[in-house]
């Protein structure tokens, strides 16, 4: 008949490719990684937008304060660092840096921001803008998906309402 050796490794062979015991643990090892790796980005994105959304609307609250007079710059349109935001105005009133840097408070991140209400009476322009540097907030970028520049910016402009600015 045939080779007993080759018979008995063919047999072997047989029961190997029929044997499943195991399969589902080697293809749970290989898919883990991956899924890590997806759910991880998508929480990086996730944080990212949450970041950009919370500082667009602490720009607005900060620049509706400065345009209707209730507050006033203290940076005069340099980007300064939160932590150095003393949180008066000029005139002693609130600073619309410090009401910006308020509502980011909670937030992951090195925060600057700046702010200018125009100087030039009713009708112009108040601004603020709000800063966070790309590293504080991007903890998972393995394929350099994530804007390469070195911060994330927002920035809000809106007509002074006040005639007595």
């Amino acid at each position: 008949m045939g080779n007993p050796q080759i018979t008995r490794m063919l047999d072997r062979l047989a029961t190997l490719r029929r044997d499943v015991a195991g399969a589902v643990l080697v293809e749970m090892t290989l898919l883990t990684p991956l899924l890590v790796l997806l759910f991880a980005t998508v929480g990086q994105w996730g944080l990212i937008f949450y970041t950009h959304s919370s500082m667009e609307s602490a720009a607005r609250a900060a620049v509706r304060e400065l345009a209707v007079g209730d507050a006033h710059d203290e940076t005069n349109g340099t980007l300064t660092n939160c932590a150095s935001i003393s949180g008066i105005g000029a005139d002693g009133n609130a600073s619309a840096e410090q009401i910006a840097c308020n509502q980011i408070a909670g937030l992951f991140g090195t925060f600057s921001v700046a702010a200018t209400d125009g100087t030039g009476g009713h009708g112009t322009d108040a601004r603020v803008t709000l800063e966070v540097e790309r590293n504080s907030i991007v903890i998972l970028d393995p394929m350099g998906l994530i804007a390469p520049s070195s911060s994330f910016t927002v920035e809000v402009t809106m007509r002074n309402q006040n005639p007595g600015k």
